[in-house]
């Protein structure tokens, strides 16, 4: 009420004419908002800065493809995968925010200041993006093809249930595609008490007289699992502190009657530009290294089960790091034509300022 009494007092507005802004017509809003939206894209500085959220948020549309990734490069389980992901990114989330608001609230630092921050954290998380390649080495699989040695056997890739030669660490497909004709329960030593393990025999197509185990061979290297989710959090603690500075900066590079178009335009080219389209080209990227689809009876495919890990670790690698530092260079393109003085008021070329509000 006192913020709308002193405007009324400096002749800005009349609560008249607020009551006919807000009885306006969809139509008659859009037009009168058509000067705002020219007046915008003429201030580069909010330009840049929202092509560089594009572009940083195409970035980020990996972490749809999170759970998928490190299952696949950590052996990890499904389940327990979403977990362990949900528990480290959410605490680089909240720590990265809080860190960012105490450091805005603390310092009050000026707005292209705030500009040199953001763009300076974006650098420094720049070289955490490579903790990706930190995985597991990836073991020889045989793609299920047919060969003489399981002619006989009518095998498909409806169904993965992966085997290992535990002599020379290969891992087949599915028992029926090594050519394994028969199994038995191997009674092994256990603390405690004896376990039986089941083992595949009478496998043809592997070059080890010796039966084979279920599951893929290797194990879950916890060690470089560990170093690679703390490698991700720091991350994403640098990347989220300037989140809060990103949100105050667009409060600033505007004037006061074209905060709500800005933020308009932004949460657009976010949403529409960024977030939706991220997942599509992950997800192609992903699908362009599958090594075997699933194969139904009737021709169909599905889901993936094998994919060329190496090569799609390293591009993902590479699409990561592009996307940022493009965004970085169009986040330093704001910074050099951010305005050294807030913008306050509406541009001098409007005679009156009933938007204001």
């Amino acid at each position: 009420k006192k913020v709308l009494r002193e405007k009324i007092e400096k002749g800005i507005t009349t609560i008249h004419e607020k009551n006919s802004e807000l009885s306006q017509s969809l139509l008659q809003v859009t037009k009168r908002m058509i000067p705002n939206f020219k007046r915008l894209l003429k201030n580069h500085a909010l330009d840049f800065l929202i092509i560089g959220d594009v572009l940083f948020y195409l970035q980020a549309g990996i972490q749809s493809f999170g759970p998928k990734i490190y299952e696949k490069l950590f052996r990890l389980n499904p389940t327990a995968v979403g977990k362990i992901l949900g528990i480290f990114n959410g605490t680089g989330f909240v720590a990265g925010v809080l860190l960012g608001g105490l450091l805005v609230k603390k310092k009050d630092w000026e707005p292209k200041k705030l500009m040199f921050i953001f763009l300076t954290l974006n650098l420094v998380s720049v070289p955490f993006l490579f903790g990706i390649l930190l995985h597991c080495p990836t073991q020889e699989h045989v793609l299920p093809v047919v060969e003489e040695c399981n002619s006989q056997c009518t095998c498909t890739t409806e169904l993965y249930d992966p085997v290992c030669d535990p002599v020379s660490q290969t891992t087949y497909f599915s028992p029926c595609f090594a050519g394994c004709t028969d199994w038995e329960l191997e009674t092994v030593d256990s603390p405690g008490a004896e376990q039986k393990v089941l083992q595949y025999t009478n496998c043809t197509c592997s070059a080890e007289d010796m039966g084979l185990v279920p599951g893929e061979c290797g194990d879950t290297c916890s060690t470089r699992l560990w170093i690679s989710l703390t490698i991700s959090t720091i991350e994403n603690v640098i990347k989220f502190a300037g989140f809060v500075a990103n949100n105050v900066i667009y409060q600033r590079i505007v004037a006061e009657s074209d905060r709500t178009t800005a933020q308009g335009l932004r949460q657009f080219g976010r949403k529409a530009l960024g977030t939706l389209p991220a997942p599509l080209m992950y997800g192609w990227i992903i699908d362009q290294h599958c090594d075997v689809w699933r194969g139904y009876q009737d021709g169909t495919v599905g889901n993936c089960w094998l994919y060329d890990l190496t090569n799609l670790v390293m591009w993902l690698c590479v699409v990561q790091v592009a996307l940022k530092l493009l965004s970085c260079s169009f986040y330093f393109l704001s910074y050099m034509s951010f305005p050294d003085k807030t913008p306050i008021m509406d541009s001098p070329d409007e005679s009156t300022e009933e938007n204001i509000l």
